[in-house]
């Protein structure tokens, strides 16, 4: 008998690949929340995929949020329940990144053949 098991979803953080079971609610929550703000901030609890060690990653400031190749605006499209839903489903990669004076998520999708 063979047990089909969900993988847990992941995110890239600097290179570095980290299993993020809640990566669909921070999704929700940084789509949801004025991103563009300087006073803008998140805190995540992150396992590596290697062992069992818990991770703990924050953001502060202003940050650019890019899906596939658009930049949100803080008018973006993705402003409801439905329309996050639906990009969580095709999410095949959410890569955070730090700069100097910039903070960087990128969401790249993937199409669903029907």
């Amino acid at each position: 008998m063979s047990v089909y098991k969900k993988a847990l979803p992941n995110i890239n953080i600097s290179g570095i690949k980290y299993s993020f079971a809640d990566r669909d609610k921070f999704i929700s929550y940084i789509l949801k929340a004025p991103f563009w703000r300087d006073d803008f901030s998140f805190k995540i609890s992150l396992q590596k995929f290697t062992n069992q060690e818990i991770f703990y990653y924050q953001m502060n400031g202003s940050t650019l949020i890019k899906i596939d190749d658009e930049i949100l605006s803080q008018y973006h499209k993705y402003n409801s329940f439905k329309k996050i839903k639906k990009l969580n489903f095709k999410i095949r990669n959410v890569s955070l990144k730090k700069f100097i004076s910039l903070n960087v998520i990128e969401i790249t999708t993937k199409e669903i053949s029907k």
